[in-house]
């Protein structure tokens, strides 16, 4: 509908906003997002620079405001890396609805260090603005301008859709005509063949990827991100002319692998102190190599800190072996070193692994390119078979992979046999939360419970316990464990844990006493009691009634609880509710409640997530799934109580 507003010319000039046809531009009853993106455009020129061959890459992006809630979007920030790019030109040009024009170009902008998560110490800067807040009906014209140098080891990606509707998504690639690109759509990660237009002028080859009237990337809740959702087109250099010679970069993943091992060459060196410490670490360690591996994985994941200090090729060339070991802390892939190396003192093989750690949607690898993964973990040769760990998790013990792992590509980079292989995932079984629960009545207030739950975590679950449990201190524990026990209301008086691995996976096991000052309601001399007045429900009830993303859950669990009730004296069970079984496709249910002759009554749940993804036309089945287990919780699990 709007692919047309953009009236610029050519991809080099300077946005032109007097050209804009303001009859044509949406308004907020058009649409139910905050802004509308008329066009979105991104140039990637390969060209010949001084040392090799650079890109010149050029984004704009043009919206306009439809409702106050996205009054700063004429916001912008770039980032860029000093060892591989500049911005070489910034600006952000404003027309008001009353006509008015006003332009912002670098020299009102700042340039600052980029703060990020898990990255203390990086090269990376971003150059911002933070605009006024501008009326509803103002267009707002975003870009930028970089000089990258090494595109043969990046791919430069556009992704066709945003959060708001975008008029005109165009992608557009120009390179020397002896030179060419390696390119991929994917969609959800998932690669496929999307050819371009192609024509040559001047000499260039000229690669054009359009899409008009692209409708708005849905953000639902527990829904894959943006990043997630939009297709995109990733391009690399591939080939090119230099000094009379053509050059070109890894052509598969096994070239790619074969160029990590080649960057990463000498770093797993072990040292005088690294042999001593290993001989000291497996000096009462049983002789044989599995046991070897997991002290000395053990020893790592415990005692190197995760700091990670990444300056160009460092978020890919580890530091060595020595350097970590001596400072005591680095990033993922400084800590795998250090275990290879010291895997090495001990006789043992193991190679570097290179995937993208996710938070639910697993990702292929696109290209063979820097910028497809985001970690580094270790794949060690034992007897057995085949073991990759994660030294980086510090709660996740030998042998297993935290979720962000599962599930997902990883590049085995092994010098001569580089391979691809997908990590398993886990089932429901192995991640299971067990609670034992003791209550006795108040003999003055039927209302009021006082009793003790026993917490046992296991798999992910008991690993993301216990990091809670770390970062936790005195009665911010006690809390921890109530939250984790999932009691509805509670007043926590003391409280204890363990931690370890055992032959089945590790476990947290942690004991609560608790107060229940108000829990089920009174009729008369009958008090009512719900499975939901003792605990929160084992899902939560999705309150939309479908859905355009795939719901997706971290992980697939199971929960066990029984609950103990001890009546006080004269009070008596009159009468209980029949047993509940639900088994779908996504899992199960089953309640069951039992009195026993002493005036005990005892609560049984049991509940399994068995799917971790759920997609869009498989949604109301599921959210059936829910209700019905929410109405057992509720309504169906009714206890009445009478005073004799």
């Amino acid at each position: 509908m709007l692919g047309g507003l953009w009236l610029a010319g050519c991809a080099g000039s300077t946005p032109q906003l007097e050209g804009l046809d303001r009859e044509k531009l949406p308004s907020a009853e058009d649409f139910d997002n905050e802004t509308y993106t008329i066009e979105d455009h991104t140039v990637v020129t390969f060209r010949p620079g001084a040392d090799g061959p650079e890109a010149v890459v050029r984004r704009r992006h043009r919206l306009v405001i439809l409702r106050n809630e996205a009054r700063d979007a004429a916001d912008s920030g770039w980032s860029y890396s000093r060892a591989f790019s500049d911005i070489v030109d910034a600006r952000v040009t404003v027309l008001r609805p009353d006509g008015e024009s006003m332009s912002f170009d670098s020299s009102d902008m700042q340039d600052h260090p980029l703060a990020a998560a898990r990255r203390y110490y990086n090269d990376i800067r971003v150059v911002s603005l933070d605009a006024p807040e501008y009326p509803v009906g103002t267009v707002i014209d975003k870009e930028v301008v970089k000089v990258e140098r090494r595109p043969d080891l990046f791919a430069y990606r556009h992704r066709f859709g945003r959060s708001a509707p975008v008029g005109l998504s165009r992608f557009e690639v120009r390179l020397p005509t002896n030179w060419t690109v390696h390119h991929r759509g994917a969609r959800a990660w998932k690669p496929f063949e999307w050819a371009p237009e192609r024509r040559v002028e001047d000499e260039q080859t000229i690669l054009i990827w359009e899409r008009e009237n692209v409708e708005a990337i849905p953000r639902e809740d527990r829904g894959p991100g943006i990043s997630d959702l939009a297709p995109l087109v990733a391009v690399r250099l591939a080939e090119w002319q230099w000094d009379d010679e053509l050059q070109h970069a890894p052509r598969s993943l096994e070239e790619y692998s074969r160029w990590i091992v080649d960057l990463q060459e000498g770093t797993a060196e072990p040292t005088p102190e690294i042999e001593a410490k290993v001989r000291e670490i497996l000096a009462e360690v049983p002789d044989d190599p599995f046991s070897k591996a997991r002290a000395l994985h053990d020893w790592v994941k415990e005692h190197i800190r995760y700091v990670a200090i990444e300056i160009g090729l460092g978020g890919w060339r580890p530091y060595s072996a020595e350097q970590v070991f001596g400072w005591g802390y680095g990033d993922c892939k400084d800590k795998a070193t250090l275990l290879k190396a010291m895997l090495h003192v001990a006789g043992i093989d193991s190679y570097m692994v290179t995937l993208f750690s996710h938070r639910g949607v697993p990702r292929d690898f696109i290209l063979p390119s820097i910028g497809f993964t985001n970690h580094a973990i270790l794949a060690i040769d034992l007897p057995g078979g085949m073991v990759v760990v994660d030294p980086t998790e510090r709660t996740v013990p030998f042998g297993e992979l935290p979720p962000r792992d599962q599930e997902a590509k990883l590049l085995i980079n092994h010098p001569s046999e580089p391979r691809i292989w997908e990590s398993p995932p886990s089932s429901h079984e192995a991640n299971r939360r067990t609670l034992e629960v003791r209550l006795e009545q108040d003999p003055e207030d039927a209302m009021k419970w006082r009793g003790f739950v026993v917490l046992e975590a296991r798999g992910a679950l008991g690993a993301w316990l216990q990091r809670s449990l770390g970062g936790a201190s005195g009665s911010e524990r006690g809390a921890v464990i109530a939250r984790w026990s999932l009691l509805p209301d509670w007043n926590f008086t003391d409280f204890d844990h363990e931690a370890g691995y055992e032959e089945d996976g590790w476990a947290v096991r942690t004991n609560l006493e608790f107060e229940l000052p108000q829990a089920g309601s009174r009729s008369g001399s009958r008090m009512l009691l719900r499975t939901s007045d003792l605990m929160k429900t084992a899902i939560r009830r999705r309150s939309e009634s479908d859905r355009a993303t795939p719901l997706v859950f971290r992980i697939r669990r199971t929960e066990k609880r029984r609950i103990r009730l001890f009546l006080a004296s004269g009070n008596r069970v009159r009468s209980l509710p029949e047993p509940v079984s639900i088994e779908t496709q996504f899992g199960r249910y089953d309640l069951q409640w039992t009195a026993s002759q002493e005036g005990a009554v005892e609560l049984r749940q049991h509940f399994e997530l068995t799917e971790r993804i759920i997609e869009p036309e498989q949604f109301e089945a599921f959210r059936q799934f829910v209700d019905r287990v929410l109405r057992a919780d509720r309504a169906a699990a009714v206890l009445e109580v009478v005073s004799e």
